[in-house]
């Protein structure tokens, strides 16, 4: 077995070069979707998506944010929308895992 790797060495050593490299490619482009998946939100989203999981709810957060509660659960749905998501805990658990939730710039 030994002999049949060492004379089979440069495919393998072109194999693994061609492995690597693939690699890399992906993992960039995993790294720039990933960086688009954070912006797609919009700044009233992203602090509506944020208060939510802090565990705030619909009522809290339009005090926070100066807003009627209708206005949080339409901006609630857009959101789960965006994402994926099949509800609005869902959407929350989603954007943790991908790190689309940031704290709002007060």
């Amino acid at each position: 077995m030994v002999k049949n790797i060492n004379d089979h060495e440069q495919d393998i050593q072109m194999l693994l070069i061609k492995t690597h490299d693939e690699m890399v490619s992906l993992y960039k482009e995993i790294k720039e979707k990933d960086s688009k998946k954070k912006t797609f939100l919009t700044k009233r989203e992203n602090e509506i998506l944020y208060w939510a999981s802090t565990g705030k709810t619909y009522m809290e957060i339009s005090t926070i944010l100066d807003i009627k509660t209708p206005t949080v659960k339409f901006h609630m749905g857009k959101i789960v929308n965006k994402i994926g998501a099949l509800n609005a805990k869902h959407a929350i658990s989603l954007a943790i895992e991908s790190g689309v939730i940031s704290a709002p710039l007060l």
